[in-house]
């Protein structure tokens, strides 16, 4: 998470691991077998943590500052070069990352901008089939460090802003209220 992927090597796991390469090839294949098996779990994980967060939130825009507040906190360890080191060199972690995105990440959007106009927070003229989309795009985009690179961007504040302009743009003025409270906490 902290390097990325393709700079770690089997010998420096091996190394951190206090054992021989050797006894890591007991077990497994290879290092797409260890990143696709640490990918799967690491899924799995963010997976029961979004659901603890889902059900603490009061209302759809504290759910998504919620989210965003874990997603930093995770985030702030994790190299932006990870999602690319996975899609270049790792095509079975990637498609199960993939997965988790258009299934998981993408009913879990979907259910936030429905609650949000059930409890009048979103406008209700949003497309959701639409947003919900664009909502996973704003997120994977602020990976992209030919977009935002490293030394000119903090992901941090990229992925906030990026989340407060999605926000500004369906909340009613009934949400607004509520984001600017939270902003001001």
């Amino acid at each position: 998470m902290k390097y990325g992927i393709k700079s770690i090597t089997m010998d420096e796991i091996a190394r951190h691991l206090a054992i021989s390469k050797k006894t890591i090839y007991q077990y497994y294949q290879d290092k797409d077998e260890i990143v696709y098996l640490v990918t799967q779990g690491r899924l799995g994980k963010d997976q029961e943590d979004m659901c603890e967060v889902f059900s603490a939130s009061v209302n759809a825009i504290d759910e998504m500052m919620r989210v965003s507040e874990h997603l930093r906190i995770r985030m702030a360890s994790t190299n932006p070069s990870l999602l690319f080191d996975l899609q270049k060199f790792h095509p079975q972690a990637w498609k199960i990352y993939l997965n988790h995105k258009r299934h998981f990440i993408l009913e879990r959007i979907c259910d936030n901008l429905e609650r949000g106009i059930r409890e009048g927070l979103y406008r209700s003229d949003i497309r959701i089939d639409i947003l919900s989309r664009m909502r996973i795009e704003h997120v994977q985009m602020g990976f992209d460090t030919s977009l935002f690179p490293l030394e000119q961007f903090n992901f941090i504040d990229v992925q906030t802003q990026l989340l407060d302009v999605f926000l500004r743009g369906i909340v009613t003025e009934k949400g607004l209220h509520f984001l600017q409270q939270y902003h001001n906490r």
